[in-house]
């Protein structure tokens, strides 16, 4: 019988030995943010383990889409409100980044815990709180670092959104009409950019937005993606939950038939 690979549980005074050597072409880390409690749906539990209408948690699709997309990567998930629950939820192949501060820092505390456990110098990096099907992750690293932007109504108005100039986003901001969907694809300079960033724990509340203009004010490129086909949203509250389990119908068809094909 084949040994199964241990869990292994990062918190924020503990990180991995680096890996050492080249890195291989394509490798990347997935990086699932799901430590914040989500305070509209607090009495819920965590966001990410809401149930879809096909039996699913939140988090298990985003786990499906990214390993469809990125099989062999790594991927690591970082865990705060109700720890113990989301990582009952999770595969043993899953890194665990525990930010045992969730409820006075915010996402960018995250992305550093994840960031320094990670062993590759290029990441995905998902808020934990999406439902989008397989479709919208087409693409994403094609052209080097980039953003999943929505400009047909798939999220909310009051998300945060891009400015936009050949097909590259130019600052993140309230207000605008292009949404950015809160997946992000960073390697080479905006990768480096971006781990700076975080790095300074004086930064600690703010949000994964305000990092990426950090990386476009210092001369960081952000190709903006959008697939055709793609669905998505951001559960905030329970009605969000409801209105949009159409998404995952599709994508869990699409997963299904071409790992069989």
């Amino acid at each position: 019988m084949a040994k199964q690979r241990e869990r292994v549980v990062y918190n924020r005074f503990v990180a991995p030995t680096k890996r050492r050597g080249k890195k291989d072409s394509g490798e990347i880390s997935i990086i699932i943010l799901a430590a914040s409690p989500g305070y509209r749906m607090k009495s819920y539990g965590p966001r990410a383990l809401l149930k879809t209408d096909d039996g699913k948690t939140i988090l298990q699709q985003i786990l499906d889409c990214s390993s469809y997309h990125f099989p062999g990567s790594e991927i690591l998930v970082s865990v705060g409100f109700e720890a113990d629950k989301v990582i009952k939820d999770l595969q043993k192949e899953v890194v665990i980044v525990e930010n045992q501060l969730y409820e006075t820092t915010n996402m960018i505390e995250e992305c550093r815990l994840c960031l320094n456990a990670a062993t590759n110098d290029s990441a995905v990096i998902i808020h934990g709180d999406l439902i989008f099907n397989v479709n919208t992750l087409e693409n994403l690293t094609k052209f080097g670092s980039s953003i999943v932007v929505d400009n047909h109504e798939n999220m909310n108005l009051d998300e945060i959104g891009i400015t936009e100039v050949n097909k590259n986003a130019t600052i993140f901001s309230y207000g605008l009409g292009t949404k950015w969907c809160y997946i992000t694809y960073l390697e080479d300079k905006e990768f480096s950019l971006f781990k700076q960033f975080c790095a300074n724990r004086d930064r600690n509340k703010l949000f994964v937005c305000e990092g990426l203009n950090h990386v476009l004010d210092n001369g960081g490129n952000l190709r903006c993606i959008e697939n055709e086909g793609m669905k998505i949203s951001k559960i905030e509250n329970s009605r969000d939950l409801l209105q949009n389990n159409e998404v995952n119908t599709t994508e869990s068809y699409q997963i299904t038939v071409k790992n069989n094909t």
